[in-house]
């Protein structure tokens, strides 16, 4: 999927894998969110606005999960 010039300055690209095909992406990734979710992917919104003011977003932001 090809991403916009505006969708990558804004990190919207920059999403987090919580679970074998479920993702959480910032609110406002709405053409991101609908081209995952239409690839049968679980997509949970959050908002994250506050955040991506620093440099990063969902997973620079956040510490690697180890799953079991």
């Amino acid at each position: 999927m090809d991403v916009t010039s505006a969708e990558a300055r804004a990190v919207q690209v920059n999403v987090l894998a919580i679970a074998p095909g479920t993702v959480v992406v910032a609110q406002g990734s709405d053409r991101i969110a609908a081209e995952l979710a239409a690839r049968g992917i679980e997509v949970l919104t959050v908002e994250y606005s506050e955040v991506t003011k620093i440099p990063g977003s969902l997973r620079c932001t956040t510490l690697p999960l180890h799953r079991t």
